[in-house]
């Protein structure tokens, strides 16, 4: 099996230590193939766009030393790991970021380089406009236990059928929480006991909790109170409004790993 993997790309990451970590969250059986891209660029672009009310900048914005320089170390830190990397030398619009995306099975992001972007719904926007799922990691990347959101849609069995494709075999010895809410209907019920007897194909210690509040407060409940490090699982209409930065949001994804589950043309 192989993977094809989108990596942003800036002057602060991505050294031997994040390769060796996103080795150790994804799936060992599947070759993966890596393209670089200079996501930061993009995202600075975008901002302009938003401040000047539309209006283009003559002026390259970006600060970020160029990636282009160190592909060829790049290469070789992935060679090493039995990777293959590249580096996305044209430029990346949206046309370009669409193109790559509907072709790719994730897309991994690190954290810092969203950090100066919140605001203005712009990293909402990235989520949506990429046609594939997306990790984001923050500094500390060690996974204790698993945490999802179910809500009864296509979408929840999308996300955990996607992790179970791209994510490491190990992690499913890790203790794994699911967040649901109160079914309306003996319909709702029923879908759920579905979903977990489908969970308990492939996990062994699982913990059902009821949301009696909106799901981000019931998330930093359960992150505080319950799921020691988890790895986040969201479906993409959950993941873009877990982007937004907000105070509240920003409790979770500062901290936590963040799976957001995208099926090609979403």
């Amino acid at each position: 099996m192989k993977h094809k993997i989108l990596i942003a790309l800036d002057e602060r990451s991505w050294e031997m230590g994040a390769f060796k970590d996103l080795e150790g969250l994804l799936n060992e059986s599947h070759k993966k193939y890596l393209t670089g891209i200079r996501l930061a660029q993009y995202l600075e672009r975008k901002m302009v766009l938003v401040e000047s009310g539309g209006k283009t900048s003559g002026k390259e914005m970006s600060k970020l030393l160029t990636i282009l320089e160190h592909s060829l170390e790049m290469e070789h830190l992935a060679n090493e790991l039995d990777m293959e990397f590249d580096m996305f030398q044209g430029d990346l619009n949206d046309d370009a970021l669409t193109h790559l995306s509907a072709v790719a099975d994730l897309m991994v992001i690190d954290r810092k380089v969203l950090a100066p972007y919140c605001g203005e719904g712009i990293l909402e926007d990235l989520v949506k406009s990429v046609h594939c799922p997306v990790l984001v990691l923050p500094e500390d990347k060690e996974v204790k236990s698993l945490l999802m959101v179910y809500d009864g849609s296509f979408s929840s069995i999308q996300t955990l059928k996607g992790f179970l494709s791209i994510f490491h075999p190990g992690l499913r010895k890790l203790p794994f929480y699911v967040l649901v809410k109160d079914p309306d209907s003996k319909k709702d019920m029923e879908q759920e006991r579905v979903f977990i007897d489908y969970l308990k194909l492939f996990f062994d210690d699982i913990g059902v909790q009821l949301m009696v509040d909106d799901t981000v407060n019931c998330l930093v409940h359960s992150v505080k109170t319950t799921a020691e490090k988890p790895l986040l699982l969201f479906g993409g209409k959950a993941g873009s409004e877990i982007m937004n930065c907000n105070v509240d949001n920003r409790q979770i994804t500062d901290n936590s790993p963040s799976f957001i589950y995208k099926g090609h043309g979403q």
